[in-house]
């Protein structure tokens, strides 16, 4: 596998291609965007059409030092976003 990196003048560009791509029938892995570093107006956006991947922390390597159990307050920040 090799991460192509393609400039873009704003994340928003990237959103507003997932979303398109995604109105066009296009599933996973089948788009032109693999990743985008999101700000939390652009990942509510994504969360609200339901265009978001999921959850992938647990896959991360570090993913051992960090708390994901909900009953911990340690977890706030790493459970959720936005309140979404």
């Amino acid at each position: 596998m090799t991460l192509v990196a393609n400039r873009i003048t704003g994340s928003n560009d990237a959103v507003d291609l997932v979303i398109t791509e995604a109105a066009a029938g296009r599933g996973v892995g089948q788009g032109s965007v693999d990743a985008i570093w999101l700000n939390g107006e652009n990942f509510f956006t994504l969360k609200q059409q339901d265009l978001l991947l999921g959850s992938f922390d647990q896959a991360i390597p570090n993913a051992v030092n960090f708390e994901f159990d909900a009953a911990d307050p340690r977890a706030a920040l790493n459970l959720g976003d936005f309140s979404c």
